[in-house]
């Protein structure tokens, strides 16, 4: 398949709240794994040896499928950039490119190194190597070019909630799972039954294949096509959910019925400023707030009903 890289270069210092303004273009869209580069950031000291140089300039990536909504979906990504443009005062120009899924599929490789999530939890790409103790959980993540590398600070933080939260038995609802890291997370953490849900047939395929490469047995997880929690019929011990403020909010609404009394609900994908729509909806449904978490201008939150 053929792909449309489209990068909006920024032509001044850029703010974060308007690059993460822009990032929600894309995401709006439904893309994944859409890229923020910034020239002064420099390497976590948990990233591997051979990290990148950093780019030139701000600017935010997205990759579009070459089919029937390519037009139609770079228009409207356009005709929303001249909105933030006019609002915040700030240049940018685009920059369009054609690549074929092979030659991204190698390219893109070099920015995705082994990162240290917790203490003892690190996720690592397939093709890298890492040292690691007996005690440390390792996560071997191939995403595709259509989802998220598991580096991003939602998905950190949600590993990390993980972590703390589920015992060694408990089943576990992914709503969302892209590349199924948190399935993998799950298991590797001593859940007894996993479900993940995606909306799209490609994330189905590649959470399966990651689970797989992780040895994870298909006995104790499953991984479906669906919306959201539509036809999920039993109850679960953690429901984790990794999407955009606005779908958590819709979620919200269907949450007690798939989730035990004494459960906890993970959701992020939240941008700071933007958790009091959730926790509002939250508090309206009588949950019980655990803990709050953000990293780097996004929010996690843990729930009880």
């Amino acid at each position: 398949m053929q792909w449309t890289e489209v990068k909006i270069i920024c032509d001044t210092v850029a703010d974060e709240t308007v690059l993460d303004r822009i990032a929600d273009l894309f995401y709006d869209l439904g893309l994944h794994g859409v890229v923020i580069d910034d020239p002064h950031l420099q390497p976590d000291e948990n990233w591997g040896p051979d990290a990148v140089m950093p780019p030139p300039h701000y600017a935010v990536s997205g990759y579009f499928p070459q089919n029937g909504e390519h037009d139609s979906n770079i228009d409207h990504l356009q005709e929303k950039l001249k909105t933030i443009k006019e609002l915040h005062h700030f240049p940018t120009h685009l920059a369009f490119k054609s690549i074929d899924e092979k030659d991204w599929a190698e390219s893109w490789k070099a920015f995705f190194k082994p990162i240290k999530v917790s203490h003892n939890i690190y996720v690592k790409p397939t093709w890298e190597d890492l040292a690691s103790d007996p005690e440390d959980i390792v996560i071997e993540v191939d995403p595709g070019m259509a989802f998220g590398t598991g580096t991003h600070p939602t998905t950190v933080m949600c590993l990390q909630m993980l972590q703390k939260h589920l015992k060694p038995g408990h089943s576990l609802l992914d709503v969302g799972t892209g590349s199924g890291i948190l399935l993998v997370a799950a298991a590797k953490l001593g859940a007894k039954t996993m479900l993940g849900i995606d909306s799209e047939r490609l994330a189905t395929r590649i959470a399966a294949a990651n689970l797989a490469r992780n040895g994870i047995a298909p006995d104790c997880v499953g991984v479906i096509q669906g919306h959201l929690v539509e036809g999920i019929g039993h109850r679960f011990d953690i429901i984790i959910a990794n999407l955009l403020t606005e779908i958590i909010v819709g979620l919200l609404d269907h949450v007690q019925r798939v989730i035990k009394p004494a459960g906890i609900f993970i959701c992020s994908g939240i941008y700071a400023g933007h958790q009091d729509r959730v926790l509002e909806s939250m508090q309206a449904r009588q949950m019980h707030l655990l803990e709050t978490r953000e990293l780097e201008n996004w929010v996690c939150l843990a729930a009880r009903p």
